[in-house]
């Protein structure tokens, strides 16, 4: 966490003292009606980008267990939209179910310091460990919120993992979601701007980078060297432009090169 963020922690606490919102609060201060949430959510595209992306690609997570689930949120800080996966478990989470659902304020004077709020102020993607919330039943939280900019409002896409740390997978699966947001056009984007096609070896690494395999798992199941695998390794991540394995997975399986029952088979 840099300097800036933490500061920013710091003063939102300080200002639920001044909200006078109570550690112990058992539901959201805020909450918007139906009649407005219908139109908040009116004619908003990046909600159905939303929803799009999450529909095509949310089996590349599939591995991921525990409670977790995905928000949407206006510049208001209202959450528009909710999406658990389907192999969530949702029974016996009732006191975090009052928290993650639709028209919930994310607000500090509604539910304490938590990500989306401090995202807001800092302008960039935050990650909030659970004791820095303000109030203790997010205390088991750890959130990873990105801000997105349609073009037209700013939004912000959250993801909530109760009582594990959010993986690097999660969170690069979270940022690819947040620039597909951004614009409607940005996954076909991906599909069209390879610079060169993957070669044979690239897509049996890519498969098994999906598995989870390190790169000495990698070359001993393949039967060539660690200096291949890493060789190669950087090539696919030139050829999708990228940083990270995940990112480099997840712009495979939009771009079809390899699919999501590779991560299971």
């Amino acid at each position: 966490m840099n300097e800036f963020i933490f500061r920013s922690v710091i003063e939102s606490w300080a200002n639920c003292e001044q909200y006078g919102i109570s550690k112990d609060i058992k539901e959201p201060q805020k909450l918007i009606t139906e009649d407005e949430l219908h139109k908040q959510t009116q004619k908003k595209e990046y909600l159905t980008n939303f929803r799009d992306f999450m529909h095509k690609y949310i089996d590349a997570i599939k591995v991921e267990r525990g409670y977790y689930c995905f928000l949407v949120l206006n510049e208001e800080l209202t959450a528009l939209d909710v999406f658990f996966p389907r192999w969530i478990n949702i029974s016996g989470y009732c006191t975090h179910k009052k928290y993650l659902k639709i028209g919930v304020s994310f607000c500090a004077n509604s539910i304490g310091t938590n990500a989306v709020c401090i995202a807001k102020q800092s302008n960039t993607p935050v990650y909030l460990e659970p004791q820095l919330h303000y109030c203790n039943v997010l205390k088991e939280w750890h959130e990873y919120c990105v801000p997105i900019w349609d073009g037209y409002e700013k939004a912000y896409v959250s993801l909530i993992r109760v009582g594990h740390p959010i993986s690097n997978a999660l969170r690069g699966f979270v940022d690819l979601l947040a620039k597909n947001m951004c614009c409607a056009n940005h996954t076909q984007a991906i599909k069209n701007d390879l610079p060169k096609k993957l070669t044979k070896q690239h897509k049996l690494i890519l498969k098994r980078m999906a598995q989870g395999m390190t790169d000495e798992q990698i070359a001993h199941e393949l039967e060539i060297s660690l200096s291949t695998v890493r060789f190669h390794t950087q090539n696919i991540f030139k050829i999708f432009n990228v940083g990270t394995r995940i990112e480099a997975v997840m712009k495979a399986i939009i771009q079809n090169e390899i699919y999501i029952t590779d991560l299971y088979n």
